[in-house]
């Protein structure tokens, strides 16, 4: 299967494509960094980059978002409007920023020591940002340096739709005896 994990942003947008083999290890095939990238010119290095390796919208499950791109902005339209009109299948949720750091981390080394993500050499700027990813001092969460991050964010939106908890909601089913 194949996926996509996309920070928005003017100013460093992120794209990570992302193949899941039988075994669900992911491997990070390919990366786009914007600079000053408006959201038509990310649809459009989507599109390059697919075209690259002969692939269309419907060979990808989805692409995971950044929630927030669903605000809708200054234009009146929303981040993920756009790109839904360009075609492109997106879903996000929202989650704690740790959630998704803890979820990569696991991914990249388990209680067991197994990889289940990996890098593919065209993928080097992302491990690039990876490796100089930052805490905050003093504080266990990471640092917004608006550089290193939005590699790990878009890889953090990926997994977390893919990986994350979805909220159970309740059944309906009734428990003997219960009071509620």
């Amino acid at each position: 299967r194949l996926y996509r994990g996309i920070d928005f942003g003017y100013r460093h947008p992120y794209v990570v494509w992302v193949r899941m083999d039988a075994g669900g290890d992911l491997v990070v095939f390919d990366e786009w960094e914007g600079s000053d990238a408006t959201v038509d010119e990310t649809a459009d290095a989507i599109a390059r980059v697919d075209r690259r390796y002969g692939l269309r919208e419907q060979d990808f499950a989805w692409s995971g978002c950044d929630p927030a791109g669903a605000a809708v902005g200054d234009a009146g339209i929303s981040a993920v409007d756009r790109l839904k009109r360009r075609g492109v299948k997106l879903v996000w949720r929202a989650s704690e920023v740790m959630t998704g750091v803890e979820l990569i981390k696991s991914l990249l080394r388990d209680a067991a020591g197994r990889v289940r993500l990996k890098f593919s050499p065209a993928a080097a700027r992302t491990i690039y940002h990876l490796r100089h990813y930052r805490w905050e001092a003093n504080r266990d969460r990471p640092s917004k340096d608006d550089g290193h991050d939005h590699a790990m964010d878009a890889l953090r939106y990926l997994v977390v739709n893919l990986f994350g908890q979805r909220s159970q909601g309740w059944s309906g089913a009734k428990v003997m005896g219960a009071k509620w």
